[in-house]
């Protein structure tokens, strides 16, 4: 469980703050690691333009769940071009 810091005037993180997070995390995985984060009810820590995004990288969402099979994959699946 992790609870994170609100900037008091941008409630949401942005691409800038998933791409941090999600750069450590899959830092300390072993290849092929995964990643399930639940989400508080009352905050769910993303719009749905992140919530998008987060897709695009290869999350799954299921309510308040964000999941990746394989984290690894997740920058080169968000940058493609």
């Amino acid at each position: 469980t992790f609870t994170y810091p609100h900037n008091p005037k941008q409630r949401w993180w942005e691409v800038e703050e998933w791409t941090f997070f999600l750069d450590d995390i899959a830092s300390h995985l072993r290849p092929g690691g995964s990643l399930s984060l639940q989400m508080n009810a009352e905050d769910l820590g993303f719009n749905p333009t992140i919530a998008r995004w987060l897709e695009t990288a290869g999350a799954t969402i299921d309510g308040q769940t964000i999941r990746w099979r394989d984290l690894a994959t997740w920058r080169a699946r968000a940058f493609r071009s």
